[in-house]
């Protein structure tokens, strides 16, 4: 088959690492292309542009993991398509919820007009499936390249925090610098964080994510932390895990994750800082006996080619069943750009492969 997939065109608004999401992609790729398919990724800038160009092309497959372009393919794109929503943390939605912010929630239902979901969780899944959902709904978790993560028999004796951090929340991070909890923290902070962590002898904040030498060098570490960030959450917890590290993530970063010796689920009402900062200092201590334990865990669980793609591929076919029983209609749009002619893809959009 030949098959395109478009890479999310921005960041999480909280600063999640754009390396983790393209990491995926990249095993998805390798994975497909070992099989035997040819594979194109586009990181789009227009949508116009990259679909016309996906239409013309005639890609037998595509799967669009940009969430900003959902409408715009559910009217234009011709191809069969699935769309990837790039936010585990779903599974807490509620779309009818006071809180739930109206930009979340109009993207949720552009989700509901489209053909295909593949989604990273089975809690997800029972949200689409509640919502009425009726179109191929596929369960694939992002999955990691388990040979090509850096695997140590003993972490370094300290936390990576990936998150966007403030000492007034819940004073988890207070509580940390008090109890001096070794910890490292990169992601956005405020001022008050930063000179909080300055004073602190066991607590350093690194500043912004730095790709992808951080990514590589997670197994020098014996625990992640990311309490409220589910979209990194959803690339980085299965990374985290093959490279060893024990885990402790908020309910809305769990995903389909259960409790293990290894992994602590803490739920919205437990985040307090004492538990927080207790719940990370019990992973470090008890990480060194269980290392091998949780890189088999990840291979069992998240490995990209003895597990995902064996999965992926059932969902591809699929979805091309669907549009080939005529079950999706889409609006017409010719095909082609605006002008008539093609721009020019420094500018507009960039492929890799095709």
């Amino acid at each position: 088959m030949k098959i395109l997939l478009i890479s999310p065109r921005r960041t999480s608004a909280r600063g999640a690492p754009r390396y983790a999401a393209e990491a995926a992609i990249r095993s998805r790729k390798n994975g497909l292309e070992r099989l035997g398919h040819v594979v194109d990724v586009a990181h789009a800038r227009d949508a116009h542009d990259v679909i016309s160009e996906a239409n013309r092309r005639r890609y037998d497959f595509v799967h669009v993991h940009d969430d900003g372009i959902v409408l715009e393919c559910v009217e234009h794109l011709t191809c069969p398509f699935a769309v990837t929503i790039q936010n585990a943390g779903l599974h807490a939605f509620d779309p009818q919820g006071p809180e739930t912010s109206a930009s979340l929630r109009l993207l949720f239902e552009d989700t509901l007009r489209a053909p295909a979901n593949i989604v990273p969780s089975r809690r997800i899944r029972q949200l689409y499936l509640r919502s009425g959902y009726r179109g191929v709904l596929g369960v694939l978790p992002a999955g990691v390249d388990t040979d090509t993560v850096s695997w140590r028999s003993a972490g370094n004796g300290r936390a990576l925090c990936v998150e966007p951090v403030g000492l007034p929340r819940d004073g988890w991070l207070a509580a940390a610098v008090r109890d001096r909890v070794a910890m490292d923290i990169v992601g956005r902070c405020t001022a008050r964080t930063a000179a909080a962590v300055r004073r602190s002898q066991s607590v350093r904040y690194l500043g912004t994510w730095r790709e992808p030498s951080l990514y590589e060098s997670l197994t020098e570490y014996s625990c992640l932390a990311i309490l409220d960030d589910p979209e990194a959450a959803m690339h980085i917890v299965p990374a985290a895990l093959a490279a060893g590290l024990s885990l402790v993530v908020g309910d809305a970063c769990a995903s389909d994750l259960t409790e293990q010796p290894f992994i602590t689920v803490l739920p919205a009402h437990e985040q307090r800082g004492d538990a927080v900062a207790a719940a990370i200092q019990h992973a470090i201590d008890t990480n060194a006996a269980l290392r091998g334990d949780i890189r088999q865990y990840a291979e069992r669980r998240f490995d990209y080619r003895k597990v995902i793609l064996p999965e992926y591929v059932p969902i591809i076919y699929e979805v091309r069943q669907y549009f080939a029983d005529g079950q999706v209609l889409i609006a017409p749009w010719g095909g082609q750009p605006r002008d008539g002619a093609w721009p020019k893809r420094e500018h507009d959009c960039l492929w890799i492969g095709g």
